[in-house]
């Protein structure tokens, strides 16, 4: 079978082996640079969730230390 396949190959023009040659370097560098973009976007969303997750967490905190925490609630500011 290998020896078809080249036999195969060697009967095509130095143009073509050139062209499929670079498409198949072309293809696995699109590729890893994608995998690559894919990871590092990943990074990113996570990351912007974490923050995103913090500012709440340190608003709710807040809440809780202000007059609107445990007791604050209940009406006490609410005029009858």
């Amino acid at each position: 079978m290998s020896a078809v396949v080249r036999s195969w190959w060697a009967r095509r023009s130095l143009r073509l082996r050139l062209t499929a040659a670079a498409a198949v370097v072309m293809t696995a560098g699109l590729a890893g640079a994608a995998a690559l973009l894919v990871v590092w976007l990943h990074a990113s969303l996570i990351n912007g969730l974490d923050q995103t997750a913090l500012q709440s967490a340190q608003v709710v905190a807040s809440y809780e230390d202000s007059d609107f925490g445990a007791g604050g609630c209940h009406g006490s500011h609410v005029q009858p």
